[in-house]
């Protein structure tokens, strides 16, 4: 499983790659589908889905960053933890806002039909993919995600399903 945190053609070029080399290599078999585990907003109203869907995964991004202490240096010689000593890196370099913006660029929102089309795009640049979804982070409230959820379980899930 991956949680949608690179941009979706440095994901394809870079781990989804080496995770099909290596799986045929270790296997000689074809590698099964990624799990992908997004944030997931869905509303009726293209701008609310943008306007609260940036507030709650800024907020769950920031907590992210807090948490693992992403702005210090505890992780650049810890093997095993690269990637959070090569996001540290990005971040200092990037900015805050720059890597929140990244972030919620990658998840899922909108409304039903632009999820469509997003989920769509990365299909045809990934190839196919398993699909889970968080609905619930950053401090939503309980209604909104429930909310979400049975919008995007009525709208968007019956299309997804005949992928």
């Amino acid at each position: 499983m991956v949680f949608s945190q690179t941009p979706w053609e440095m994901f394809a070029e870079g781990s989804l790659k080496e995770y099909r080399r290596a799986y045929r290599q270790s296997s000689n078999a074809v590698a099964p589908p990624p799990l992908i585990a997004d944030l997931v907003f869905c509303h009726e109203s293209p701008d609310a889905a943008e306007q609260l869907s940036r507030t709650y995964m800024s907020n769950y991004f920031r907590s992210i960053v807090d948490h693992y202490e992403l702005f210090s240096e505890h992780f650049r010689d810890i093997r095993g933890y690269e990637f959070y000593a090569t996001s540290m890196e990005m971040f200092q370099a990037a900015g805050i806002e720059n890597a929140v913006d990244t972030y919620c660029a990658i998840q899922t929102w909108g409304t039903p039909r632009q999820i469509l089309e997003k989920l769509s795009d990365r299909r045809e640049l990934l190839g196919d993919f398993e699909f889970n979804c968080i609905v619930n982070y950053g401090g939503m409230p309980i209604e909104q995600a429930e909310s979400s959820m049975r919008l995007f379980a009525q709208q968007v899930l019956p299309e997804l399903q005949t992928w």
